[in-house]
């Protein structure tokens, strides 16, 4: 079954739970509300907390975790398709809490954090993976 596709002309169509299409071309949308809320609530964020993001897209998910640590918390946001990450980064400009950085998630050091929230995909094994071991015993 295809996803329904539709123009949204009222913001207020923006709060039901559907995915909002951020790159037709990939199909690559910022996830169902209803699937993150859930996986937010589990972070158990609250004021002061600091929390990285990685797979960030527009900066959707990222606006609401800011708003859950609040001014004295921190968002660290990481996005992989420049496209996206000048996105978010326009998004976000508004909090001074929030740094987004373009690139890959896997080689940025995401320092101690009270939450993580993986919100990403991956198309191939990173070439900068170890490889694991093989020996016995």
């Amino acid at each position: 079954m295809q996803p329904q596709t539709v123009e949204v002309t009222d913001p207020a169509a923006l709060y039901h739970d559907v995915a909002i299409l951020q790159d037709p071309s990939r199909s690559l949308t910022n996830g169902n509300p209803g699937t993150l809320a859930p996986w937010l609530d589990a972070l158990n964020l609250s004021t002061g907390k600091s929390v990285f993001h990685l797979g960030c897209g527009t900066g959707y998910y990222t606006a609401i975790m800011t708003e859950m640590v609040g001014p004295t918390g921190r968002v660290a946001a990481v996005e992989i398709d420049p496209a996206l990450a000048s996105r978010a980064k326009a998004n976000l400009a508004r909090y001074p809490n929030v740094e987004v950085v373009e690139g890959d998630g896997g080689t940025v050091d995401t320092g101690v954090r009270d939450a993580i929230l993986i919100n990403a995909g991956v198309t191939h094994p990173s070439a900068w993976g170890h490889p694991r071991s093989t020996a016995n015993g």
